[in-house]
């Protein structure tokens, strides 16, 4: 929804004329930190709650979308499958197609939306730090396993994915694949008779005292299950 919530105010008629007639002076950045010193009043924040849920119930109406066509709906936004939406506009409020995107996995409540070999994951409900850390580790293998399956055949994604998880189980990846794929993204060690949580391990630390089942029950395991 392009800059969604200045033009659901402007449709809705959510602020007074003499507000509207403020916002639209303002830039788009300056305008987007006003509406949201609006939005600490919790009655207008919930009347603009409202407002995005009826934009979103105008936009499924007027391109007849049944729940088997959606498959995420965020604050500003929504993710449909195999469908070509074509009543995108509505007043001033306008959903315009911002990605297209080729696979689709919700993991540990993120998701993961695939694009092509060339580009990014699209990634939601995770932190930057994540991105930083796992970019050439897990989030490299769910791209590249994305990739073998929309570009090979079955047998070889099965291949591909069990000769990794057996990798991952004998200790024969790079270390960094064992960082726990969270907002914490520590390695958890046992050390002295005790767990410990820590950033950072040298590359030759031992891979055995490192504990794997964070990312194995929480990734591999439900990829396993897709797919096997």
């Amino acid at each position: 929804m392009q800059e969604a919530g200045f033009n659901l105010i402007r449709e809705f008629k959510l602020l007074k004329p003499k507000q509207i007639e403020y916002l639209e002076t303002l830039d788009k950045d300056q305008r987007h930190i006003r509406i949201g010193l609006y939005q600490k009043d919790k009655d207008f924040a919930n009347i603009m709650k409202e407002a995005f849920i009826k934009a979103r119930k105008i936009f499924f109406e007027q391109n007849e979308l049944d729940d088997s066509d959606i498959l995420s709906i965020k604050k500003d936004a929504i993710f449909v499958i195999k469908k070509q939406c074509i009543n995108n506009k509505y007043g001033f409020i306008n959903f315009r197609i911002k990605n297209q995107y080729l696979g689709y996995l919700h993991l540990n409540k993120m998701e993961f939306y695939y694009t092509n070999p060339n580009t990014d994951l699209d990634i939601k409900n995770v932190n930057e730090e994540s991105i930083t850390y796992q970019k050439e580790y897990m989030i490299d293998f769910i791209k590249d396993l994305f990739t073998m399956t929309i570009y090979n055949d079955r047998k070889a994604v099965i291949k591909f994915l069990t000769d990794f998880i057996k990798a991952y189980r004998n200790n024969e990846l790079d270390n960094e694949y064992y960082r726990e794929f969270n907002s914490g993204n520590f390695f958890k060690i046992y050390e002295d008779n005790q767990f410990i949580d820590i950033k950072e391990i040298s590359n030759d630390y031992n891979p055995q005292n490192i504990i794997k089942t964070y990312n194995y029950f929480n990734y591999l395991i439900p990829i396993a299950n897709i797919y096997i």
